[in-house]
């Protein structure tokens, strides 16, 4: 990703990681939930999703440029035209990575909500764009939420 200027050591995950105290961090699932999530699926289709993302790295960091972009100038129909044009984004992966734990994600938003904490949530891009992100089941729930650019 150097190559093409990006900064991973810049990004928001790691900025937030090194700067913040242990105590004041938490997260919505393991790394290991993550991987036991990615198994769910039937052997076959990890391996086709593999061969899937392997056939798009030599476009990858032209589409993460491409990304960075739509993300800084708050462009969420370019983000949300990237998702729906990854090969490995179909629809049994988008309801296992993306919905169904952004419903999960929902529920401990809500908890927090209910007892007046004052957090900041950092998720991916690809979780806050289109029906079923976290921001349309918040605002489902009856939340008013606002973006700010």
């Amino acid at each position: 990703m150097g190559g093409i200027g990006l900064d991973v050591g810049h990004g928001v995950d790691l900025t937030l990681q090194n700067e913040l105290p242990k105590e004041k961090k938490a997260y919505f699932e393991s790394a290991g939930e993550q991987m036991d999530m990615l198994a769910k699926e039937a052997e076959r289709a990890q391996i086709d999703r593999l061969l899937a993302d392997v056939g798009t790295i030599d476009h990858m960091p032209n589409d993460l440029k491409d990304m960075v972009a739509a993300w800084a100038a708050g462009n969420l129909d370019a983000i949300a035209v990237q998702m729906t044009d990854d090969p490995s984004l179909d629809a049994a992966f988008a309801e296992n990575m993306l919905f169904d734990r952004n419903k999960n994600w929902v529920k401990a938003i809500k908890g927090l909500l209910a007892g007046n904490h004052q957090d900041l949530i950092v998720v991916g891009a690809t979780h806050l764009i289109g029906d079923g992100s976290v921001v349309d089941l918040l605002a489902k729930a009856g939340y008013t939420v606002t973006r700010i650019q």
